[in-house]
């Protein structure tokens, strides 16, 4: 991948529209979904959004990746939600 890997540091592009910065690109985050149909079709969870190892073509939120979630990754991670109260 190496001419098409996609990487930069952390805050080099303007926030979104919600004010927040680097949403794309930097780990895939792990969502609540199984890859399959179900827990039972698919030992596999949902990570989505591309990270600094993917090929600019995988940074949107619609790529969707099965990982194990029982290996470590070093492009896989989570983000941190707060709601509003």
């Amino acid at each position: 991948w190496s001419s098409d890997v996609c990487s930069s540091d952390l805050g080099m592009f303007e926030a979104n529209s919600n004010g927040l910065y680097d949403m794309m690109g930097n780990v895939y985050e792990w969502t609540s979904d199984w890859y399959g149909s179900s827990e039972r079709n698919s030992k596999d969870k949902v990570v989505k959004g591309g990270s600094w190892s993917s090929p600019g073509h995988y940074l949107r939120t619609s790529d969707r990746v099965g990982k194990d979630p029982e290996l470590r990754y070093s492009d896989v991670g989570f983000r941190c939600m707060k709601t509003k109260q």
